[in-house]
């Protein structure tokens, strides 16, 4: 297995049996020393940011990267996994299931939802140019082996504290990130060119649909989902051991 990851190996990957390419996707070259000579690419890199200033590493990185990975695997003809979000399609009306069928949130007003949209759209525009792509879209992850914490681990590290002191009951779509990870490895083998796979569940604690559909990766791909308790207890379990949750 190859990586393509900028700076030094992260704390993350430690240990693991793994090719390290220090490099960005926002450099061709970079990118096509990754992509030469492997079967696969998982495309991961991304920036996330929910809130409403303006980032302009957003766009480059989400739109500008992505293609340049579709490219090099294009020119390679490599198959591609694209990693995009729920948050790519257009949601409304929330009284209704999301699922895969709805349209990109190409006018969405949040800059990661529409450069995420963007992002689709380059890929399934090279399907039409042969390449062989598929398009995973997971919830927002939850689960061991967060390093950073990400947000959501962080927002549970506060609640874990009671450093939050309002809690609302709303809906969001949250899926553990190991079942997320076999769903794209089975995009990989299973998956139709040019589909788009949702892999999620759900939690009360955003606002979203009422029900975000896994139903068309469960019957293409197999993907399978583990209760939220088990995801949850395995999380904080993970903390404690990192020492972040104190003694």
């Amino acid at each position: 297995m190859r990586v393509l990851e900028p700076g030094g190996l992260p704390e993350s990957l430690t240990g693991l049996d793994i090719d390290f390419l220090s490099g960005t996707v926002l450099d061709a070259g970079d990118v096509a020393r990754a992509v030469d000579g492997v079967d696969v690419v998982y495309h991961l890199a991304a920036k996330i940011d929910l809130s409403p200033k303006k980032d302009p590493m957003m766009y480059t990185i989400n739109v500008d990267g992505t293609r340049k990975v579709v490219d090099a695997c294009l020119a390679r003809s490599v198959r591609l996994v694209h990693t995009s979000s729920h948050h790519a399609l257009v949601r409304e009306p929330l009284d209704q299931p999301l699922t895969e069928d709805k349209p990109l949130a190409l006018d969405e007003k949040c800059d990661y939802h529409r450069s995420k949209a963007i992002g689709e759209t380059i890929v399934l525009d090279a399907c039409e140019r042969g390449l062989d792509a598929v398009i995973v879209n997971p919830g927002s992850m939850i689960g061991p082996h967060d390093y950073e914490p990400s947000m959501i681990g962080a927002a549970l590290i506060d609640m874990y504290f009671g450093r939050v002191p309002v809690l609302l009951e709303l809906l969001s779509d949250y899926v553990d990130v190991r079942d997320v990870a076999d769903g794209m490895i089975s995009a990989a083998e299973k998956g139709r060119r040019g589909e788009r796979y949702f892999l999620t569940d759900m939690l009360r604690a955003s606002v979203s649909n009422e029900v975000v559909s896994h139903d068309k990766a469960r019957r293409e791909l197999g993907y399978t989902i583990r209760t939220l308790r088990e995801s949850l207890g395995d999380a904080v379990a993970w903390y404690r051991e990192q020492g972040w949750l104190g003694a």
